[in-house]
């Protein structure tokens, strides 16, 4: 006969059957399978949400507490609360000199400026890049590292080579319009060879009539004779008057005057990133099925109504994604202000981030306050507009 008796274990909660030499231990109680179920993933994330705590949470909580307060650092101890004072005076537009503050719709508008003359180049300008890297047979894989190299290299850098392009001294730019007008007047001259070797071609393939050959020789070397003088005339020729043109402009400090410091940032802003929305577009591409492309072939569309009916319409959410990414970057740009040209001159380039960082850690009395209660209205300006862009983008019920 095999004697059968329970023993209770407290600690696990558990009881034992042991029936001779056999011992079967029953499986916990379900609720406690939940429960660690259930804490399992938070104990896993416990040490990611402690650094988000840490560095994200804190800092953000304390920001909104030093909005409401007029807080300098040099002067800690005279820190007070004033409520929604730090807000009025950033929505009023009316500096207070005695801080050295400045107008903030000032620096709005430069941000204002600076997005509407990037973005149209930034998000439409990669679509038809993207497309002909598409329809590649070969040197498809070079095509695109080569449009993503910009990306890789840090935009701290990147503005530091710029500078130096941009250089009224010793930039890149100085000469290229004596180089310009010296490259084509060489071109020009290795051209003139030409009908002399294409009528000794012709005698020795014996392709044509030797009469003929002449004809077309002359007829050459007259409209090559007349393309040079055009050329190259100081007056009116085209290439002498656009390499004059570059070489005033390489003299001219480009980021040392109003009129051409912005549309100089912006030309950086769209090269360096110019190579991130060419992927977007590049992986678009490749995910539109062959099939629909056969469909339109079938149905007569030729290669632009197939762009134009097939090809973008599928692209609409990566150009919604390039779009919003690059309007949100826009508005909260600082790198190429604040290395390039320091927000000047005569703070025709300073944006709402630069601004903010100047506030904060520059001008006068370091009013970390007021800062913050910038950096909040540009949060929620950001924020309305991400809402109205997933707004719009939003399908319509039929």
């Amino acid at each position: 006969m095999y004697q059968v008796h329970f023993r209770f274990l407290p600690t696990r909660r558990a009881c034992t059957l042991e029936t001779g030499q056999t011992q079967e231990r029953s499986r916990p109680p379900e609720k406690c399978v939940r429960f660690r179920e259930t804490c399992k993933p938070y104990v896993y994330l416990l040490p990611a949400l402690a650094l988000f705590g840490v560095f994200t949470a804190y800092p953000i909580l304390r920001s909104v507490q030093l909005s409401f307060m007029d807080y300098e650092f040099l002067r800690p101890q005279e820190a007070k609360y004033i409520g929604l004072d730090n807000y009025r005076e950033a929505l009023s537009a009316s500096p207070d000199k005695s801080k050295n503050d400045q107008k903030v719709v000032q620096t709005l508008g430069n941000t204002l400026y600076f997005a509407v003359l990037f973005l149209p180049p930034y998000v439409l300008l990669p679509i038809p890049i993207a497309f002909l890297i598409d329809r590649l047979k070969k040197g498809q894989a070079f095509m695109r590292v080569a449009t993503l190299l910009p990306i890789v290299v840090s935009g701290a850098v990147i503005a530091v080579l710029w500078v130096t392009i941009y250089d009224s001294t010793y930039g890149l730019l100085l000469g290229a319009g004596q180089m310009l007008g010296s490259a084509w007047r060489g071109v020009l001259w290795a051209a003139l060879p030409l009908p002399a070797a294409f009528l000794a071609y012709s005698l020795f393939r014996r392709a044509i009539s030797w009469q003929r050959a002449a004809g077309i020789a002359g007829v050459m070397a007259a409209a090559l004779a007349a393309l040079w003088l055009l050329m190259m005339n100081p007056r009116i020729g085209p290439l002498a008057l656009l390499g004059g043109q570059i070489t005033e402009l390489a003299k001219l400090n480009v980021l040392g005057t109003k009129e051409t410091a912005m549309p100089s940032l912006v030309v950086m802003s769209v090269w360096h990133g110019f190579g991130f929305n060419v992927l977007m577009y590049l992986v678009t591409l490749a995910s539109i099925p062959p099939e629909l492309y056969e469909a339109a072939s079938v149905d007569g569309a030729t290669g632009y109504r197939t762009f134009w009916n097939v090809t973008l319409p599928l692209l609409r959410p990566a150009v919604y994604l390039v779009t919003v990414l690059a309007t949100i970057g826009s508005l909260k740009v600082f790198g190429p202000m604040f290395i390039m040209t320091g927000g000047g001159p005569a703070n025709s380039t300073i944006s709402v981030v630069l601004y903010i960082y100047q506030t904060a850690f520059q001008f006068g009395y370091l009013r970390f306050g007021y800062a913050a209660a910038l950096a909040f209205l540009l949060a929620f300006v950001v924020l309305a507009f991400a809402l109205l862009a997933s707004r719009l983008n939003r399908p319509v019920d039929k």
